[in-house]
């Protein structure tokens, strides 16, 4: 049986019409209008606790790096990633991407989003903002939608190279996606774009197999980071005993332009 939703707030932002934040049991929900999706969910009971997988999954990854010495978040969401970040580095200088300011508001005050004193926030266009920053990352989490849909501009070919040049010599992006396995139509045009300037491009599907779902797709100025990304998440203590067997498995090397 579903629990009934109940709302905290229902306000409006400079870029989303509608913004609400509803609880349901004991789990806190940001959505953009009635009917849109899940932007971020956090536990009250448990705070650490990490509601989506592809948020799981994206804490292995943060945690198989030695160092993180510059974050970039673009879309802050509920500020799930910033948190994220920040726990497994805390030495590190954060940035923060919004295109609606409302939200990063909403964030810090419903959900427990890092503060402006450790993050450097920005309102604006995500793609924007990396392709004119004089800043380069060694870690850059894509993750900006829309109500129930990626940022368009997100998926555009041309954005793999934007991501490039904003990263460090050995950074990498990871972008939460959804897409059919393997890939196709704007998600593949992205991924083929980012095949031929990425050492490496991977993909992690975390939802359910043979449909659309969420897919971490990690792009990699360095070859040779599955195996330190296999190694925790076999060990990753945020993720179910399923996960951590399964996931090893469905972790694999993009190969679009070359099947």
């Amino acid at each position: 049986m579903f629990a009934r939703e109940s709302t905290l707030l229902t306000t409006s932002g400079q870029v989303h019409p509608t913004i609400e934040v509803i609880e349901q049991n004991h789990i806190r929900y940001l959505r953009f209008g009635h009917n849109g999706g899940w932007q971020g969910a956090r536990s009250l009971t448990c705070p650490d606790e990490l509601i989506f997988p592809y948020q799981r999954a994206f804490a292995s990854l943060t945690n198989s790096l030695p160092t993180v010495d510059r974050f970039l978040s673009i879309g802050v969401g509920i500020g799930t990633a910033l948190r994220t970040v920040l726990h497994n580095h805390a030495a590190c200088d954060m940035y923060g991407v919004e295109i609606d300011e409302t939200v990063v508001n909403v964030a810090i005050e419903y959900f427990d989003s890092p503060s402006h004193r450790d993050v450097n926030y920005w309102i604006g266009d995500g793609v924007t903002f990396l392709a004119n920053v004089e800043l380069t990352f060694d870690l850059i989490f894509v993750d900006a939608y829309m109500r129930n849909q990626i940022y368009s501009a997100c998926l555009e070919p041309a954005f793999a190279t934007v991501l490039y040049a904003g990263l460090t010599d050995n950074g990498l992006a990871a972008c939460n996606i959804i897409s059919s396995t393997p890939p196709t139509g704007q998600v593949r045009a992205f991924l083929d774009a980012a095949q031929d300037i990425f050492a490496e491009v991977l993909l992690l599907p975390v939802g359910v197999p043979f449909a659309e779902q969420n897919t971490l797709a990690v792009l990699s100025k360095r070859a040779g980071i599955a195996q330190d990304w296999i190694q925790q998440i076999r060990s990753a203590t945020e993720l179910s005993w399923l996960q951590r067997v399964s996931w090893p498995n469905r972790l694999s090397g993009y190969s679009g332009k070359r099947e």
